[in-house]
């Protein structure tokens, strides 16, 4: 098999095992938008208690997160790759 041929082979290989997800980022896209403020919250939720039971030097009396932000640039995916794999399960 000539090297070009062979290489070409390899890549529409490659494209059957992995796909655009532009579908994927237009759902995260959208919930993004609505569980963000949800998700800030609770990772708030998670580091207070922490930052909480830091030992801080004693002319510091608490320390608490104001403000937290994910920003509006939402989660997204660049490629999915389908794994070969010869259990059933996977």
């Amino acid at each position: 098999v000539p090297t070009s041929s062979f290489s070409l082979f390899l890549e529409k290989k490659d494209l059957q095992r992995k796909e655009p997800v532009k579908w994927v980022n237009m759902v995260l896209g959208k919930l993004w938008k609505v569980y963000r403020p949800s998700i800030e919250n609770w990772i708030v939720g998670l580091l207070q208690p922490v930052i909480d039971n830091l030992h801080k030097p004693d002319y510091v009396n608490r320390v608490k997160i104001r403000q937290f932000n994910l920003g509006e640039e939402p989660l997204s995916i660049r490629k999915v790759e389908r794994r070969t794999s010869r259990r059933a399960n996977d």
